[in-house]
């Protein structure tokens, strides 16, 4: 990267090549906070079941080289995928009845937003502190 005028220092050309690894490392660290807290309002607010299977499925899941984490309210398979959603959302048709849907997932995303919004900012601040730029 070129700059012009004062911004041609050494330094500072250093330290933005820095930035982004700084970056990702501060971001991860609080991507993990935000999802194992997620995830423990899903634990908190789904439904509590005799067996208890449902919260003990859920699970934080990383894709990319741990740069995308989430938490998940039920495991991959088709089964798991089609209960979690049913709790969720209610059911209004089908052999086996209707029932009230309980929106936990959607709900313990919302509670988790605003913090994760203020971690991700702490995480750019500390990145640009850790390679010398203000």
């Amino acid at each position: 990267m070129k700059f012009k005028g004062t911004l041609r220092t050494k330094e500072i050309q250093a330290a933005l090549k820095k930035l982004p690894g700084a970056y990702e490392k501060n971001i991860g660290i609080a991507q993990e906070k935000t999802a194992k807290e997620i995830l423990k309002f899903m634990r908190i607010m789904a439904p509590g079941e005799r067996s208890g299977e449902l919260k003990t499925e859920m699970y934080i899941q990383k894709d990319n080289n741990g740069l995308r984490i989430s938490a998940e309210a039920a495991q991959p398979n088709k089964e798991d995928q089609i209960k979690a959603v049913a709790i969720h959302a209610g059911r209004t048709r089908g052999n086996r009845g209707t029932t009230v849907g309980i929106p936990f997932v959607g709900r313990a995303r919302q509670l988790g937003k605003q913090k994760h919004v203020g971690r991700m900012n702490r995480a750019l601040l500390n990145a640009r502190k850790e390679v010398g730029l203000k």
